[in-house]
């Protein structure tokens, strides 16, 4: 499942509660955001991505990551086969990247065994540890929003190609 987690920082002058009103109109549920009124910002979690294009109505800066969770039963060397490039262990969970168009997707594990985390990164060189900046979006345009979008779809076939050779390959090692 792709999602998005944005952050807000709305302005002063245009208002939380108008920022607030605007995402419910657009759909978006109010269980899936909640709003700081100390930063003046609002955290929102969508994966209905083109509710996304709603965040250009409010006046802010608006930074986005383009996530989604994935299982693979099998080991990381079935991923390797889609494309993984592996990086050095530390003590971050980041097992390897896979390259697409201008921007690479960073594989982490999750304390869940076969449970992964990919992220949209836009580096094209992976190295660790990443700066903290380094898979957010700064959407402030419908270009830019348009941009995650896009982003988003390719992260999606993505991980059906790797859920689909995951259980491809749990299906052929039960059945050997």
């Amino acid at each position: 499942m792709v999602f998005i987690i944005a952050n807000i920082a709305v302005e002063e002058s245009f208002g939380l509660v108008k920022a607030a009103r605007i995402l419910r109109e657009c759909g978006i549920d109010s269980k899936k955001f909640s709003v700081n009124t100390f930063n003046n910002t609002i955290r929102i979690f969508i994966d209905d991505l083109e509710k996304a294009m709603c965040f250009q109505k409010i006046k802010g800066y608006t930074t986005l990551e383009i996530k989604s969770i994935f299982k693979c039963e099998k080991n990381e060397k079935t991923l390797s086969k889609l494309g993984l490039v592996k990086v050095f262990p530390v003590s971050m969970r980041v097992i390897g990247y896979v390259p697409i168009d201008d921007a690479v997707v960073l594989i982490q594990k999750t304390s869940r065994k076969g449970v992964y985390v990919a992220t949209i990164c836009r580096i094209r060189k992976v190295e660790i540890p990443l700066p903290p900046t380094a898979c957010m979006f700064i959407a402030n345009s419908e270009d830019d929003l348009k941009k995650v979008i896009f982003y988003s779809m390719l992260l999606s076939k993505l991980e059906k190609t790797i859920e689909n050779q995951c259980s491809f390959s749990a299906s052929t090692v039960n059945n050997h």
